[in-house]
């Protein structure tokens, strides 16, 4: 009876690896459906403060992620370690039917917490991997919106110096126009005062001629 038991239990873990290949490749579906649909996604500029906070999150989510994920591989180690101790028991206590057909039942136990553990462990590790591709997109993106920030910031000074230079420019005009006007009016001023001393010069002179004759 126990011989039986135990073929019982290796046909389970056969269709237990066959399970958990069917899951591999349904996995690997799923993942490149979700890579497609990333590289189909778009972030929005307009949106950086929220994508700030998710980037935020999703960093803490991450760390997590990492933490949960090395615990369940010390479980899975773990369970593997016992799962081939109970095998070896069996091995060697095959006249104890009764003790063999417990173990067997915790061999199974144990051979499909170890697939549950397994797929739990890959589905981890794959959304560790695509938070970290999501931190390295919105790494980029905010690299960029700063970038993009600076750029407005040097236009923004550079034309205000080139408001502070034509303000200077206007300045200068105006200094020189009124710098004109009053030369202007001072040689109005020595020309009136030319004028009036030739006038007087015009009288002496005809009175000089008037004396003499």
């Amino acid at each position: 009876g126990g011989g039986g038991d135990v073929g019982v239990s290796e046909g389970g873990a056969t269709d237990t690896q066959d399970v958990a290949r069917s899951l591999t490749v349904q996995n690997t579906r799923l993942r490149t459906a979700l890579l497609r649909l990333k590289e189909q996604s778009e972030l929005e500029r307009n949106d950086l403060q929220r994508q700030l906070k998710t980037y935020q999150m999703e960093s803490t989510s991450k760390q997590e992620i990492q933490i949960e994920l090395e615990e369940l591989r010390q479980t899975h180690s773990t369970t593997l370690e016992e799962m081939q101790e109970l095998k070896d028991i069996i091995d060697e206590t095959t006249s104890l039917e009764e003790t063999i057909e417990t173990l067997s039942d915790k061999v199974w136990n144990l051979e499909e917490m170890n697939a549950n553990l397994e797929r739990t462990i890959r589905e981890m590790e794959e959304s560790a991997e695509i938070a970290a591709e999501m931190e390295e997109v919105q790494s980029d993106e905010l690299k960029m919106a700063m970038k993009d920030l600076e750029g407005r910031d040097a236009l923004i000074r550079n034309l205000e110096e080139a408001i502070r230079m034509q303000r200077r420019r206007e300045e200068d005009f105006q200094r020189y126009v009124s710098e004109f006007r009053t030369s202007i009016s001072n040689l109005k001023q020595e020309k009136a005062a030319l004028m009036t001393l030739t006038e007087g010069n015009q009288g002496e002179k005809s009175q000089l001629l008037a004396t003499s004759k």
